[in-house]
């Protein structure tokens, strides 16, 4: 069976999003304030990440591929912008598995490569303020538990970042900022092709004295 990065990705933020707690938000902001401004960033992810209940529209969500519904909201869309075959690909040949049919035993060959990729979470919102509050706060999770996404089989995982501009196709104006994601991991093809196995075997001989 494959493996899904972006549904590996999603899943891991989901989950993280969910451990979220004051404790942690404090060790991230501590008693940060915007200079010459009363904006307090402990306060604010605290309303961010845990006082929006399910009831509220703005509600913090991540989803695959760009919600265009949600972007004024606060949302995490993850996607791929851009995939290529990594170093020290061989033939990539991996070990056949075997398994019984109702013709008997067939093997199954599979195919490997290894792959870089960028996957990028871009946060938006018509507020700039939360989008700065996702994307430190989720950049933070991702850093400090890098080895959720290594024992998912997202190797190497190197981060960074950049703003983005979406408002020119998308109204009223949308804050953006992405983060990206490059790592290493494998994939194995199965082919469609099945070979036959040794399904008995017979010996004929003579005996020598």
């Amino acid at each position: 069976m494959i493996i899904i990065p972006e549904q590996i990705i999603l899943q891991v933020v989901r989950g993280l999003l969910m451990l979220i707690d004051e404790k942690y938000l404090y060790a991230v902001f501590g008693d940060l304030q915007l200079p010459g401004n009363n904006y307090n960033y402990f306060e604010n992810a605290k309303e961010i990440f845990l006082t929006r209940d399910n009831t509220s529209p703005r509600k913090i969500e991540a989803n695959l591929f760009f919600n265009r519904n949600r972007a004024s909201l606060p949302t995490i869309h993850i996607g791929l912008p851009g995939e290529v075959l990594g170093e020290g690909n061989g033939i990539g040949f991996d070990p056949s598995e075997d398994f019984m049919t109702e013709t008997g035993l067939e093997i199954q060959e599979y195919f490997s490569r290894t792959y870089n990729s960028r996957y990028n979470m871009v946060f938006t919102s018509n507020n700039t303020f939360e989008v700065l509050i996702m994307y430190n706060v989720m950049r933070c999770l991702l850093q400090g538990n890098i080895q959720v996404l290594e024992e998912s089989g997202l190797r190497n995982c190197k981060f960074s970042g950049n703003d983005l501009n979406l408002s020119d196709y998308l109204t009223p104006e949308i804050y953006a900022r992405a983060l990206f994601i490059d790592c290493i991991y494998d994939i194995k093809a199965p082919s469609l092709s099945l070979s036959r196995g040794v399904t008995d075997s017979w010996c004929k001989g003579t005996m020598i004295i």
